[in-house]
């Protein structure tokens, strides 16, 4: 039987593998404890969502630079460090992308196939800057499929992007239906979304809002109310 060393080497061997640009990046230090004194309320949820069990999947919205990516990474190496049997994955909406468009084809390569593989299954999944790049509605429709088979299984997923929720149809989605048709696809996706997700809203010049919905997890939800 493996000692808790040898057990936690081929851990962090799985958390290197899933998360290479993490380790190599400024953020790979990065820890909650970084927002006490400048962002006080997401020190305070960022840290009930690491240490609570019964935690829920989190969309950060907010304009460039405001510090959602530091904050996903926070969350991550949290999670990693408190609860070592979960290996979270984080990727950009982007290489997503293209791991789906290339799992279609038929010379799509390991790390592709790999990623589309993962993506589902993964207990946490962490999305970073969702809608930075414009995409089709086959894109959309794969991204969605997604959100649902987590959902469906009741797995975490914490995404950050420039847009809040209702933004995101209009802003990313470059449409080919008709106006009619797109303003009920814009607010389908946003019922979607607002039932899955806690929103944190990172815009700087206003005080933090959140949308919280019938996610099932409510002893989470209402700590962090009482935040608010």
């Amino acid at each position: 039987m493996k000692n808790i060393e040898e057990r936690f080497k081929v851990t962090y061997d799985q958390f290197v593998e899933k998360n290479p640009e993490f380790i190599l990046s400024s953020y790979s230090k990065a820890k909650i404890e970084d927002w006490q004194g400048i962002y006080d309320k997401f020190f305070k949820i960022g840290s009930i969502w690491i240490q609570e069990p019964s935690r829920c999947s989190l969309f950060l919205s907010g304009p460039s630079g405001t510090g959602k990516t530091h904050f996903s990474h926070c969350l991550l190496r949290g999670i990693f460090n408190i609860e070592r049997q979960i290996v979270p994955m984080m990727i950009t909406s982007k290489d997503l992308d293209d791991a789906f468009l290339k799992s279609t084809m038929s010379e799509s390569d390991q790390d592709s196939r790999k990623i589309t593989s993962r993506a589902p299954k993964e207990s946490v999944l962490f999305i970073d800057d969702l809608g930075s790049h414009r995409c089709t509605e086959r894109s959309w429709r794969d991204f969605m499929e997604l959100i649902d088979k987590r959902n469906r299984n009741d797995l975490i997923t914490v995404i950050s992007s420039n847009y809040r929720v209702e933004e995101l149809y209009n802003q990313w989605i470059v449409k080919k239906s008709g106006e009619q048709e797109d303003d009920i696809m814009a607010k389908r996706i946003e019922s979607r979304m607002s039932s899955s997700f806690i929103e944190l809203d990172f815009t700087p010049v206003q005080d933090m809002r959140m949308k919280t919905a019938k996610t099932g997890k409510s002893k989470f939800v209402d700590m962090i109310k009482s935040l608010s």
